[in-house]
This record gives structure tokens, C-alpha cells and sequence, in this order.
């Protein structure tokens, strides 16, 4: 296992926390498994509470994602430095444990929303080194306003608990200092983008970007807010208005989406 410097300080912190989220109203400890056979380990797909469909997020490894550990937690701990998968960075919590395997979820108002399953199973037998087996989730917009994404992640809210995520374009293709809204996913998912500095290409704006606005007529607030900022929508969605105090960006759509090679 190659952690080391700042990596390995930041996932002996990490351990830490976990192991000490279990003095809290939410233990770390395994809880008992709901099931009659004690070999099985509850399905994770059975355990999340969705209101939609479940995301297609995930699935069933190998997943070819170095994130080793001596335990499950420590395994955890490493994955959340950098999860490549969209989750909630905080509030995880040991639900089940079988034998090598160990079932943690991520609650929003109490519901799971996200299920991981740390195992050996993708390792060589008997060494004792822990990867991620198995990832579900429900879809991003159920994650909560608690949630913590990576940094500089930007999370908006609304009244009904559902949220939208802004953050930085992907740094290996020099677009970070550019902003990626997404809404949806799959076939339906769209893409805004805030680039003042033009880093990123323009071929496939439907207008460019726009850091003093006139907000149109037909422009309605969103609801999702983060802050003292405001999304708000126009009917044809060829753009977002992110709306302070004073000013109002427009964010263009990219379509199709603007992809990092």
C-alpha cells in the first residue's frame, strides 16, 4: 500500500474519525443483520430508500480503484480521499458485517441513500487488505443539504431537501478554474457552464458566457440556493442565471457536454 507524506496523515485522520463517530448518536459499530441466514450480508440495493429510481452509479466490482486497507474502515477512509465516484464525503456509518465483508451507508433525514461494501473479495485471499466490492445509490439530487462533496464542490438546496452541484471543470485538462453545473443524468443529463476566463472550449455553447447579465423576462427562480445565491431557470434551458445581490452570471449550456479526454 504506497500512502504516504500528507495521503497517509489524512487517511490516519480519517480512520480516526470514523472509529470515534462511534462515541456519537450514530455508532460506527456493525449493526445486526436483518436477515435469517447469518452468512448473508443484507443486499445493498434492497437497503437504499429512494424516491425515484436508483442511479446507475456503481454496481459490482472490480472496479479498478486502488483504495487498500488493513480494515474496512481504513479502506473507507482511503476510498473518501478520493471516492472517483460522485458520494457524500461525511456522515458514513458501519451498518452490517459478515465475516470479511462490511456493509457501510450514508443517511439523508435518516434514509440511506448510499450503500458500499468493503471485502477481500478483489484481493488476494488471506492478506487481510480491504477494497471497495460493491457501490448503489440513489440519485445525486437525494443526497441532502448535509452533504459534503470533494473540495470545492459547491452544493445548492431547496425547500424540498433535494440539491444541485457545482464544481471545478477537471484539473488534468487544465478546465479547474471553469465551474460544471450538471442537472439530471444519463441521456438527460445537462450541462451549464461558468467560464469567465474562456479556459474551456466554446464549440459547443448555445450562447456565450455572460458574468454581468440582464436577467431575461421569462427567467423564474429555481429555488435551489446556496448562500446568498440563486439559480434561476429559463423555459428553454439553454442557460442558468446564478443570481447575487448586485449581479447575475449566465452560465451557458454545453451541448453536448463538454468531456475532458
Amino acid at each position: 500500500m504506497r500512502l504516504v507524506g500528507m495521503r497517509h496523515l489524512r487517511l490516519a485522520l480519517l480512520v480516526a474519525a470514523l472509529a470515534l463517530s462511534a462515541c456519537g448518536s450514530t455508532p460506527l459499530s456493525p449493526s445486526p443483520v436483518a436477515s435469517s441466514a447469518p452468512s448473508l450480508i443484507p443486499a445493498p440495493l434492497d437497503l437504499l430508500d429512494c424516491d425515484g429510481a436508483p442511479s446507475g452509479l456503481g454496481g459490482i466490482g472490480p472496479f479498478g480503484i486502488v483504495t487498500l486497507g488493513e480494515s474496512p474502515a481504513a479502506a473507507l477512509a482511503s476510498w473518501l480521499e478520493d471516492p472517483v465516484f460522485v458520494v457524500p464525503v461525511n456522515n458514513w456509518e458501519a451498518f452490517a458485517e459478515v465475516g470479511d465483508r462490511t456493509l457501510f451507508v450514508y443517511r439523508s433525514a435518516r434514509r440511506i441513500k448510499v450503500v458500499a461494501v468493503f471485502s477481500t473479495e478483489q484481493t488476494v485471499p488471506g492478506e487481510g487488505v480491504f477494497t471497495l466490492e460493491e457501490l448503489r445509490a440513489c440519485p445525486e439530487d437525494e443526497f441532502g443539504p448535509e452533504a459534503v462533496f470533494a473540495t470545492g464542490d459547491r452544493v445548492w438546496t431547496n425547500d424540498a431537501g433535494l440539491i444541485l452541484r457545482d464544481f471545478p471543470g477537471p484539473a488534468h485538462c487544465g478546465w479547474q478554474q471553469a465551474r460544471l453545473l450538471h442537472i439530471g443524468e444519463g441521456e438527460a443529463l445537462r450541462q451549464y457552464i461558468g467560464d469567465p476566463l474562456g479556459i474551456m472550449p466554446a464549440v459547443n455553447l448555445v450562447e456565450p458566457y455572460d458574468g454581468d447579465a440582464d436577467v431575461p423576462g421569462d427567467a423564474t427562480p429555481s429555488g435551489y440556493r446556496s448562500g446568498d445565491l440563486e439559480l434561476w431557470f429559463v423555459p428553454d434551458g439553454r442557460a442558468v442565471f446564478v443570481v447575487g445581490a448586485d449581479r447575475a452570471e449566465l452560465w451557458p449550456r454545453s451541448d453536448p457536454p463538454s468531456l475532458c479526454d
